[in-house]
């Protein structure tokens, strides 16, 4: 929501001084809107996919794992939310 206040804001000002640098920096910042709602919805995608010989784990297009089978009984996978380091 800021990026497009921030882009029509910025468009507002800039347009009749330079016109072409406004309507660039528009269009770039809509395309970087349009990557982050893409990236936003590969992210959400989750998937575990259980085979006869191995376990994939893929969260977006970023993480994958693959745990074979045959190491099931002695491998343990913890997942950990990321938390900000704080006091």
């Amino acid at each position: 929501m800021l990026m497009v206040v921030e882009t029509g804001g910025f468009l507002a000002l800039t347009f009749l001084r330079h016109p072409l640098a406004a309507w660039a920096f528009a269009g770039m910042s809509l395309t970087a809107l349009a990557w982050l709602i893409a990236d936003h919805r590969a992210m959400g995608s989750a998937a575990i996919t259980v085979t006869p010989d191995h376990v994939d784990l893929r969260i977006g297009r970023r993480s994958s794992a693959r745990v074979l089978r045959s190491a099931d009984a002695s491998s343990r996978i913890t997942c950990t939310p990321e938390r900000p380091a704080g006091p």
